[in-house]
Order: structure tokens, then sequence, then C-alpha cells
């Protein structure tokens, strides 16, 4: 998160204080405040703004998964059709046809039993077998094409998900971070940092506590610009 406090006036000192009680950052500059920013505040709507896009994300996906699922019986019915012209389909539907002829639950079920004559009886077996055979492909084919799209769409919201958690596990991180004076820390977009602060800095002074603004005020008239480091 990034504050702006005034700009910089080259050529003169100033005394630029930062005070942050656990809710509001204020800033001070020749001991007059010049920003007072509530960060729970907006850590908050940050983070809210955060999951709603993740949540936005993740809704896309699962409507385009659907989608993708809703289309592909059809898609699968015609790769189905060219595929029983081919030499291959014709050689896979006959074999699985005549084992479906075979298998005891299908002749258990009499298919043909009430035809005119046996010929007749043998084609109604066989354009059943046929059609079975058909049926069993496609659902094979069908179940392989969800399974695919599945996991191709679990890859995606994962991913979504690993961004999410990445970017709450670095924000952890960056409590613990190093402070840094004169330049943004680097991040995963600019690993040098940025905004660096082109000119001097002459004292530095790093309170145990958060300071009111009175203080604030003694401080800045105490201050020189003489280079020095005092700890409260």
């Amino acid at each position: 998160m990034q504050i702006r406090i005034c700009p910089v006036e080259y050529n003169r000192w100033m005394h630029t204080v930062v005070t942050y009680d656990g809710c509001t950052v204020r800033c001070y500059v020749d001991s007059l405040m010049k920003t007072s920013v509530e960060i729970s505040e907006l850590l908050a709507l940050k983070e809210v703004l955060k999951q709603k896009n993740t949540q936005e994300k993740l809704t896309v996906l699962h409507d385009a998964e659907a989608d993708e699922k809703a289309t592909l019986r059809d898609g699968i019915l015609h790769e189905a059709n060219i595929f029983y012209q081919s030499r291959a389909g014709i050689s896979y539907l006959k074999k699985s046809s005549q084992d479906i002829m075979e298998s005891s639950d299908f002749q258990n079920e009499n298919i043909g039993n009430d035809a005119k004559d046996q010929t007749t009886a043998i084609r109604m077996r066989r354009t059943e077998a046929m059609k079975r055979a058909k049926e069993y492909y496609e659902e094979e084919q069908f179940v392989a094409g969800v399974r695919e799209i599945s996991e191709k769409y679990k890859l995606k919201i994962a991913e979504v998900e690993d961004s999410l958690a990445r970017e709450v596990s670095e924000g952890k991180l960056r409590v613990f971070e190093t402070l840094r004076l004169g330049a943004a820390s680097p991040n995963a977009s600019t690993l040098d940092g940025s905004n660096y602060f082109h000119g001097y800095i002459s004292a530095l002074s790093i309170c145990s506590q958060c300071l009111t603004s009175d203080r604030v005020q003694a401080h800045y008239l105490c201050s020189s610009p003489e280079v020095r480091t005092v700890f409260y």
C-alpha cells in the first residue's frame, strides 16, 4: 500500500514523521499533519475486492466448464459417426456387437423370439447389438471427455486459488520484511524496488510507540539536519 504525503521541496530540509496506532496512519511534514488514512478499512476493502475478483474468476471458469460439458455430447456424436464409417470403426462395431450378442445377459432378453422366422430374429438381434455397441462407445467417449474437461478446469481453478493464497502469504511475509527507507520494497514486479528518493536523509528516529501530535511537534523543534539516529 502506498500513501502520498506531499511533494518534495528541493534544496530544503524537511522533517517527516509517519505514525501508526494499529488503525490509522498519520503523516506529518514539519510537524503539520498532511495525511491521515484509516488503514484497517482500506485493508478490509482491499481484501473484499480481492476475494470478489477471485470469486468472479472462479464463476467464469465454472460456467465455462458447464457449457463445455453441455456441448460435449453433440461433438461426441459427430465424431462417433465419422469413426463408424472408418475401417477401424467398422471393425470395432463388428467385434463389439458380436461380444454383446454372445453375452448371457443379452441372450436372456430373448430378443427376436417373437419374430416370424429365424432370419428376422437374427436381424433384430444384430440391429439391437449394433445399437448398444454404438451407445457403449459414445458413452465411453463422453465419460472420457467429461473427465478431461474436469481435469482441465480443475487445474485452472487451482491456479486462481493458488494465486490468491500466494498473495495472502506474500502479504503476511511483508510484515516481517526489513524496514526500507528511500524506496519501496522489492516485490514480484520490481525486484529492485521502486519510488526511489533522490536526496539525502540526515537523521532517522525509530520510536517504540506511536507518537502523539505534541511529541511530533517537540521532535521537530529539537531536530536539525545533522546526521544522527535516535531510538526511543
